[in-house]
């Protein structure tokens, strides 16, 4: 059993399966060879899904210091707060319509761990606003898919979320340090925004985020 106080090793994976860019119908396809790696690009677009680095604290490395990688792992104690911001960097190409399907944070919040950003008392529940769901439960839960609707700053969008918080209510019997530990799994998408609109961008790529993934 652990007690209030006990720090546990949370380990959050980042875990991108696939990045596609779909561009036109005739296509070159290249595949990297380690999990983390998988490339699947198609047409003249390209695209990354990452998150910042942290220091043994959970906290994000920042100036000379920052890093990008894909995985994170954590120590945390019932309401400790740390960082984690996976976002997608449209590394080739023109403005594209980005997409994201998620799996696992619904799994990690019945553990006590939460997903979310800042807000006026330091840390609220849920995925930045401008990431909008358009398939999945909209009434319970975080996994889906969901269709970026802000702006690229230097051709990176805002991040899904940026904090993971382990609940102050968390206590002896809700989990053991064993249990406590998940991968969100991140797939991504993008399709050109030339001559295509957003209601129609989602059907260019809907069977690859429909399909499961082992």
């Amino acid at each position: 059993m652990m007690t209030k106080n006990k720090k546990i090793t949370l380990f959050v994976s980042l875990l991108m399966i696939f990045a596609i860019g779909i561009g036109t119908s005739l296509a070159y396809i290249a595949k990297g060879t380690g999990t983390l790696n998988n490339t699947f690009t198609v047409g003249n677009i390209k695209i990354s899904i990452d998150e910042n680095k942290v220091n043994e604290l959970g906290r994000k490395l920042e100036g000379e210091d920052e890093e990008i990688v894909k995985v994170n792992s954590y120590d945390l104690y019932p309401g400790a707060i740390v960082d984690k911001n996976p976002f997608v960097t449209l590394l080739e190409g023109n403005d594209a319509w980005i997409f994201v399907q998620v799996i696992g944070i619904d799994e990690l919040e019945s553990k006590g761990v939460l997903i979310g950003g800042v807000g006026n008392d330091g840390f609220t529940d849920g995925i930045n606003a401008l990431w909008t769901k358009i398939e999945g439960d909209s009434e319970t839960g975080k996994d889906g898919i969901y269709q970026y609707i802000g702006d690229l700053t230097g051709g990176k969008t805002e991040p899904l979320f940026t904090k993971v918080q382990y609940s102050y209510e968390a206590d002896d019997n809700r989990v053991t340090s064993d249990e406590l530990s998940g991968t969100i799994k991140l797939r991504t998408a993008a399709v050109q925004k030339e001559h295509i609109i957003d209601t129609d961008a989602y059907t260019e790529v809907e069977d690859f985020f429909v399909s499961a993934w082992e």
